[in-house]
């Protein structure tokens, strides 16, 4: 099997959590999220972990290498062999660029960039009313896509709970740093010729197969 690098881009609310979820149960490939190696760390109480609750509770980044360390163990593990799905990293060029280098350390493919379009005027309502689940940690939405019971997982049966940065105030200062450090990378990719766009108006279902679509087109060539 050749080995399938994917990085989900989008802003804060298009669905990349989602997505990578989907597409590391059909691809069989490991979604990695620095975001919940985080909240790993907060959950553990750690000296680590009591940092980075105030820095995701003020809408701050984590800086970047602290990431890059999280990411180099983790696409080091056996389990990323045969590929990856990165979800919320890289979030600005620098990152970007670090990465290339872990990925040729490790003698990888080059990654395949997918943009989940998003009108900003959809992203505040969306992550506003998200659920996620604290023991699985499945995405759900009060509107958009809830749960069967109220607050229960669909998944393992774990309560689901409001993230405490999914408060307006605090998203819409995620949104300006998305704006500013991470929208350039859609440059970065295209320039590269491993960005694919696919529109996230549409439903889940039809969303996972426009990004296996973009994924193969590109991993083709």
């Amino acid at each position: 099997m050749a080995h399938l690098g994917c990085i989900l881009l989008g802003a804060p609310g298009s669905g990349k959590g989602t997505q990578a979820k989907i597409l590391h149960r059909s691809l069989r490939i490991p979604h990695i999220s620095t975001g919940d190696i985080l909240r790993s760390e907060v959950q553990k109480k750690s000296a680590l972990g009591l940092k980075v609750s105030e820095i995701l509770a003020s809408g701050q980044l984590v800086n970047d290498d602290l990431m890059k360390e999280l990411v180099r163990v983790r696409l080091g593990e056996s389990d990323a062999v045969n590929g990856y799905i990165l979800d919320g990293y890289p979030r600005n060029k620098s990152q970007a660029e670090v990465l290339d280098q872990i990925i040729q350390s490790l003698k990888y493919f080059s990654p395949v960039a997918v943009y989940i379009e998003l009108p900003e005027s959809n992203l505040l309502a969306r992550i506003v009313g998200r659920l996620s689940c604290g023991s699985c940690g499945s995405i759900f939405h009060e509107v958009l896509n809830p749960p069967k019971v109220a607050l229960v997982c669909d998944s393992c049966g774990g309560d689901l709970m409001k993230r405490k940065d999914d408060t307006e105030s605090t998203v819409k200062k995620r949104l300006e740093i998305y704006r500013e450090e991470t929208a350039p990378l859609l440059d970065f990719y295209k320039a590269r010729g491993v960005l694919q766009t696919v529109s996230g108006l549409q439903k889940i279902e039809q969303i996972t197969k426009d990004i296996e679509a973009a994924l193969k087109t590109v991993s083709a060539k």
